[in-house]
């Protein structure tokens, strides 16, 4: 990435308002870390910092400042998982994700591709586990989610547990239960309890687990995320997991209600079980990020 798309796409969204006298190494440091904390690494950081210390040297040439703050480069360190912002997840989940028109074929919605997402973003479900939810796993009436099974993507068979061997409940609120609700009245396989919610052509199989990633790449560049920015902040599917991690732990939701829901293993879950009232603080965090986009 050029200077100039430095200057344009990562350090004037935070800075750029900030008069050049005001730009202190607290200001750098706070800078520096925000991006470490927005996924990017240490070659992209020093970049940013880089361009920023030869503004700053051509504006001590031209005495519009006294000094030039002390810059400390970013530690290069392997890539973490990339997690979007909040205003990002808005973003992403503020229009109708559409296929890209080939050939003769127009563009189409990816209704199932999206709901799955957003499914992810607000339940930090696994993709193994989203692709094995059948509809008896979906409890419309009461707003829940029965995670007990997660689906084998290398042997394309069903696995009998999650990965962690433990079985857990999800609730969600009714912003989701309408998408839930179409994806089971679409089935062409019918309505049977052990139905794929996630379905695809074959009636023994779900949607393809690349399905979901491909439709979240083309969505990311709807709202300026490309390809290059999405590889260097290291965001995919499982990005969601984080994301949720992150939403809840800032707003203060205890951790073993967080660790209830995404279904870490490190505690021992199979000695409670929240109730439907007991995670209404969690719902309300979760709704305030969705758009009624479908």
């Amino acid at each position: 990435m050029q200077r100039s798309d430095l200057l344009k796409n990562r350090i004037n969204p935070i800075i750029g308002k900030l008069k050049l006298t005001s730009i202190d190494r607290a200001v750098i440091k706070d800078f520096r870390n925000k991006l470490f904390k927005d996924g990017y690494s240490g070659n992209t950081i020093n970049k940013c910092l880089s361009t920023i210390k030869t503004i700053l040297e051509a504006a001590e040439e031209q005495s519009l400042i006294q000094y030039i703050p002390r810059i400390d480069r970013a530690a290069e360190n392997p890539k973490t998982k990339g997690i979007l912002s909040v205003e990002e997840v808005k973003k992403l989940l503020s229009f109708q994700w559409m296929s890209k028109p080939a050939h003769k074929h127009p563009a189409k919605p990816l209704f199932m591709e999206q709901t799955g997402n957003i499914l992810a973003i607000v339940t930090g479900l696994r993709i193994s586990e989203l692709q094995a939810l059948t509809h008896a796993d979906i409890n419309l009436k009461e707003n829940y989610i029965t995670v007990r099974r997660s689906w084998n993507n290398r042997l394309h068979c069903m696995n009998e547990e999650t990965k962690t061997g433990k079985e857990r409940i999800i609730f969600y609120s009714d912003k989701i239960k309408g998408s839930l609700l179409k994806l089971i009245n679409d089935n062409p396989h019918g309505k049977k309890s052990d139905s794929f919610v996630f379905y695809s052509e074959h009636i023994d199989k779900p949607k393809d687990k690349r399905a979901f990633s491909v439709a979240l790449f083309s969505a990311l560049e709807e709202i300026g995320i490309d390809e290059d920015e999405r590889k260097e902040r290291n965001i995919t599917f499982h990005s969601h997991r984080y994301f949720l991690n992150s939403l809840l732990i800032n707003n203060k939701v205890p951790l073993q209600k967080i660790q209830s829901i995404t279904g870490h293993d490190t505690i021992d879950m199979s000695t409670h079980y929240y109730r439907a009232d007991e995670m209404s603080d969690v719902l309300q965090i979760t709704d305030s990020i969705l758009a009624e986009v479908i």
